[in-house]
């Protein structure tokens, strides 16, 4: 961007390079931030580099079961009540699958994107926390509270030239438990004192860490687990934390426990040389309410979490409960916490706060509203209280308002945002603050354009007292994604998604690849995951961002997409797996299927209502089943080529005999299979003993043996 600040009088460009791609068999994420500023070059001062290499859950693991392997620019987490990560140049690796929750109860939501974005954090509809993209491009939430079962955590992103994006992840708690004899190792090593390409000099190399320790700047952690039984898992840690106290080590031991409806891990601390620690948590469901409890109790225990000297933690008691209501006027989430600490000194602080959200399909409304009290009496009473609209299918509207209680009332700051979406191409955006404190306002503008290869935008901010910034933005995105893996350029970012190139055909000769008398099908469109490809060109060929790149998701067959409600994909799905920067290709094979149709009847004619029959395949599997109309009509759809048998169902005890059926590229359309019931008791005995097992074994060879001689004998003829 550049900007023109009227009260500084002076220019400033920055510019922000972020990106993913594919190095060496890993997914290269890195960051530069540099510019122009007061008339002289700003160099930057880190590139942040982080490569990662995964097995996703369905893969073999690398060397040593290694699932994850992470170089470069690491961040790791550590036991909860040594600190909150440590940050730095480091390795780490681990054999945990990776869709299984880092925590028990708590997550670290974190993730890359443009610096100075806006971000808000949600957990389903209700606000948890917001913040800005900083300068090296991460944004990070640390300690976001989880509840039992299934959690929707929801990142929203604002862009200044009015982009939004929102990035959707689900958290199980209470799957933690591991297999009986199953174990799961993690490690890591970091080094806090730098990034791992940096260009700061010696002098200012420590302002990169608060927790910075000139003595030694590495930190490490490392954990295992091994599942004991069906309600239990054993787990210990072993760690190093490096802060301005100085560097200090841990161990600790603890169980996962799975008890009815109630999960809780238990685990205790001890500080080599120092004092203990023991840490309890427990989520159940009661009554419809999610419940959330956790005591820890410490006993001479330092750490940067905890806290060092007389402002230590000797005590920490948690509990939360949550519910969902539907009302009247829109789905009601409820969520009350507290939260009570005590200190070496004898000093307590208490934290009491009620959360309510209600939406509906085009709004919703959230309350925030937080008491604190120090040494039992009550120090201060905040809220805050959000709202969003959509006006229309253009026009979006949020709000925000923060407000005191306690010790006096008193507004703080109100925000308002208005985003305006002319088309695809234009739109446009109005902010306004005040803060009702200071009574100052501000009123920012933006009006953007998508010119397809780039995101273009003309943005102002008055600030009373300050005078206005105007400011252009151009932003665009380049991905190797074209025909032939050639680069091309898109208006919004692709550093999230992968790419597909497939090849849609019509699969004449059944072999599932592209030969012979096999036809392109245009116009057909593949689903990956929630995301839907372009129709395909008129040479069968789909070439497209597909959507994020993560675990493998099934390439389906838009349903109808072809046309031809005969088309059916030769297969349910193909997995495929796409990572930043790499183009994967697929070949799908569309196969057209056909219809049998006949009626049933008694052995006088009299047609037989209700009759269920069944489809089944040369591998004796039942493909489809159907039931006779009132006049004893049935049909089978969608038939794809093979050699059936059709026979009635055998709960039924009704005496069908079977009824041979081809149906084939040829002939797709076989019409006229009549069955005939014959009455129980209608057939004469008969002596002869007949093994049905041996008859279920043969039948169907020797179905295919007539098969083969009737299409000689047609070539005979």
């Amino acid at each position: 961007f550049v900007r023109w600040s009227q009260e500084e009088g002076d220019w400033e460009n920055r510019t922000n390079i972020n990106g993913r791609n594919d190095l060496l068999g890993f997914s290269a994420d890195y960051n530069l931030n540099f510019g122009y500023e007061d008339s002289h070059f700003d160099s930057p001062e880190d590139l942040r580099l982080l490569l990662t290499r995964r097995a996703w859950d369905h893969e073999k693991p690398m060397l040593g079961g290694i699932r994850e392997l992470r170089l470069g620019d690491v961040s790791s987490r550590t036991p909860d009540l040594v600190s909150t990560a440590a940050n730095g140049r480091g390795i780490s690796v681990s054999s945990r699958p990776l869709r299984r929750a880092g925590a028990f109860d708590e997550i670290t939501v974190e993730g890359t994107a443009t610096p100075g974005w806006e971000v808000e954090l949600y957990r389903s509809s209700e606000l948890l926390d917001f913040g800005t993209v900083s300068d090296t491009g991460v944004y990070r939430f640390d300690n976001v509270p989880l509840f039992g079962g299934t959690n929707q955590i929801r990142v929203v992103l604002y862009g200044p030239s009015g982009q939004v994006e929102e990035r959707v992840e689900e958290h199980q708690v209470g799957n933690r438990l591991l297999s009986p004899g199953n174990v799961e190792y993690s490690a890591s090593l970091v080094d806090v004192s730098d990034n791992l390409i940096s260009f700061r000099d010696e002098e200012n190399r420590h302002r990169f860490s608060p927790s910075y320790n000139e003595e030694d700047g590495y930190a490490y952690n490392a954990e295992a687990r091994v599942g004991v039984n069906r309600w239990m898992s054993l787990f210990a840690t072993g760690s190093r934390s490096v802060a301005r106290q100085g560097k200090e080590k841990y161990v600790t031991a603890g169980a996962d426990l799975s008890l009815g409806p109630v999960s809780a891990n238990i685990e205790a601390y001890q500080e080599l040389g120092g004092g203990r620690a023991l840490d309890a948590r427990f989520l159940t469901n009661m009554m419809g309410w999610r419940v959330r409890l956790r005591g820890q109790r410490m006993n001479d225990f330092e750490s940067e979490r905890v806290g060092y000297e007389d402002r230590a933690k000797v005590l920490d008691l948690q509990g939360s409960v949550a519910k969902r209501f539907a009302t009247g006027v829109g789905r009601l989430n409820v969520t009350a916490s507290a939260n009570h600490e005590k200190y070496q000194d004898d000093a307590t602080l208490s934290r009491y706060e009620i959360s309510t959200d209600l939406s509906q399909s085009r709004q919703s409304f959230g309350n925030r509203l937080t008491a604190v009290l120090r040494d039992r009496h009550l120090d201060n009473m905040t809220g805050q209280t959000n709202a969003s609209f959509r006006i229309d299918k253009k026009t979006n509207a949020r709000g925000l308002l923060t407000y005191k209680v306690k010790p006096y009332f008193e507004l703080g700051a109100l925000s308002a945002d208005i985003d305006y979406k002319h088309s695809d191409k234009l739109s446009a955006g109005l902010d306004v603050r005040r803060n009702l404190v200071s009574a100052t306002n501000s009123i920012g503008t933006n009006v953007s354009y998508d010119f397809g290869t780039f995101l273009g935008s003309l943005s102002t901010n008055w600030r009373q007292g300050r005078g206005t910034d105007v400011t252009l933005r151009a932003s665009s995105s380049i991905a190797p994604y074209g025909d032939g893996g050639r680069y091309i350029m898109r208006s919004h970012g692709m550093r999230q998604q992968g790419a597909l190139n497939s090849d849609i055909f019509l699969d004449k000769n059944l072999n599932y690849i592209f030969d012979g008398n096999d036809e392109p099908l245009p116009g057909a469109a593949l689903l990956y995951g929630k995301v839907e490809s372009d129709p395909s060109d008129e040479n069968g060929f789909i070439n497209g961002v597909m959507g994020a790149s993560g675990n493998y998701q099934y390439a389906m067959l838009k349903e109808d997409s072809t046309g031809n409600p005969f088309h059916v994909a030769a297969y349910p799905g193909i997995g495929v797996q796409m990572r930043p920067g790499t183009m994967k290709s697929i070949e799908f094979p569309v196969i057209m299927t056909g219809v049998i149709d006949g009626a049933a009847y008694f052995s006088d004619g009299v047609p037989v209502p209700g009759l269920k029959l069944q489809l089944v395949d040369a591998y004796g599997d039942v493909v489809k089943d159907t039931l006779t109309s009132f006049d004893g009509f049935y049909t089978f759809e969608l038939v794809r080529p093979g050699n059936y048998i059709i026979r009635s169902d055998p709960a039924l005890e009704v005496n069908v005999p079977t009824r041979m059926v081809t149906v084939s590229p040829d002939a797709l359309f076989v019409y006229g299979v009549n069955i005939r019931l014959l009455e129980k008791g209608g057939l004469p005995p008969s002596t002869l003993m007949v093994d049905a097992d041996a008859v279920q074994n043969n039948y169907m060879p020797i179905m295919n043996t007539l098969v083969r001689l009737q299409n000689a004998l047609r070539g005979a003829v």
